[in-house]
């Protein structure tokens, strides 16, 4: 994947991210606590007002979306990072990653992330984050500017 850009997202861009919301973490939800379809959708308003929304673009195609927050200081919160299925495991999310530290001049990201999604947080370990506290259904990550790991280019062997 060439260059991925970070995108203003408009209203018109709600539809997807709540599409791809709903592909990625209603597994983990209903696991935790039961898919409640009202309350997702005032969440996810509430969510949408609050945060900076993000598409993730390469060329014309939208590979996902970021919802970030500022914290105090320099800290950047990430409340989601959801990339589209056919885009996983691509080094996107690595890029991605550096792309906000860099958009956002973060000192630090911090992000939280459910226990049960064991594949996400192995890859913010591997991204080079690491387990500040834990709560009854979440791990939560940080990591500072200079520890961020960016995606290492696959080598190919003849």
């Amino acid at each position: 994947m060439k260059h991925i850009r970070l995108a203003q997202a408009g209203s018109d861009d709600k539809s997807y991210f709540w599409r791809l919301y709903q592909q990625a973490m209603r597994g983990h939800i209903e696991s935790q606590w039961g898919w409640d379809e009202t309350w997702q959708r005032e969440d996810f308003a509430k969510r949408w007002q609050e945060n900076d929304n993000l598409l993730l673009v390469s060329g014309r195609l939208n590979l996902g979306y970021a919802q970030v927050s500022r914290g105090s200081d320099a800290v950047l919160n990430i409340t989601m990072l959801i990339i589209a299925p056919q885009w996983r495991n691509k080094g996107i999310g690595r890029q991605v990653l550096v792309s906000l530290q860099r958009a956002y001049q973060a000192e630090e990201i911090t992000l939280r992330v459910f226990r049960c999604n064991q594949q996400a947080l192995q890859f913010y370990l591997n991204a080079g984050f690491s387990l500040s506290a834990e709560e009854p259904d979440f791990y939560l990550l940080r990591v500072r500017a200079g520890e961020l790991q960016a995606a290492q280019p696959k080598v190919r062997r003849a």
